[in-house]
């Protein structure tokens, strides 16, 4: 009744005074600093300071019960750190003193955060960089690799999501089947659905929207 608002409220207000760019999940900071064309906006958003307030804060989060998650603060701690790092050594290319270093930092979080060397590869390539080149696939997989192999000297080979006894029968298969291909095209589905709506909606529907609009308007209106 106590630890958890007094824990929360101390966490915003440090946030707040001492680290405020290290609100919110720390993803789509990292994804910023690699793709806002200001050449200083790395400094901006990935501070070593920010990677010191991260892990401080979550840490306090976790121990006032609040849901805070992995990923986000890992790949944000993950790329302010070897963002300082390549601050005070003089790499060759300047790809890789613009860009490179973020993505494979970011990278190296996940892979440590969920024991997941994979993971890590795959979020580097889709969800910072957006792309794939073979002359730095080599520098993130090393990155990869040593933080995976740091995370398990220190915490174990362990299983993030943790494991379960339950087996599956025979018929049970085929409900793992149904479920996996229907969740499949319901997905599909709705983000055909979204891409749809983003460009205006059509015939009857946008009709019917605007109507509905109105009436809400004019309800408002009245009611003022």
């Amino acid at each position: 009744m106590l630890v958890t608002p007094i824990g929360l409220a101390l966490v915003v207000y440090l946030t707040k005074h001492w680290v405020p760019a290290a609100a919110g999940s720390g993803i789509p900071q990292t994804v910023a600093a690699l793709y806002l064309r200001d050449a200083h906006a790395p400094e901006r958003v990935l501070p070593l300071r920010i990677a010191i307030g991260k892990i401080l804060l979550t840490l306090r989060l976790a121990l006032s019960g609040a849901s805070v998650g992995r990923e986000g603060p890992t790949v944000h701690i993950g790329a302010s750190i070897v963002h300082a790092i390549g601050r005070r050594v003089r790499f060759p290319t300047p790809d890789v003193e613009r860009g490179l270093l973020v993505s494979v930092g970011g990278a190296a979080g996940v892979a440590a955060a969920f024991n997941t060397p994979l993971a890590g590869i795959v979020s580097a390539i889709e969800e910072l960089s957006r792309s794939y080149e073979h002359r730095t696939s080599g520098v993130i997989l090393t990155a990869v690799i040593i933080a995976s192999v740091t995370a398990v000297a220190f915490l174990g080979n362990y299983t993030y999501l943790g494991v379960t006894n339950v087996t599956l029968g025979g018929g049970d298969w085929i409900a793992a089947l149904i479920c996996g291909v229907g969740g499949g095209l319901a997905g599909g589905l709705f983000a055909r659905s979204l891409q749809v709506a983003a460009r205006g909606l059509a015939g009857w529907v946008r009709l019917c929207a605007a109507d509905r609009s109105s009436s809400l308007l004019s309800a408002v209106t009245k009611s003022g």
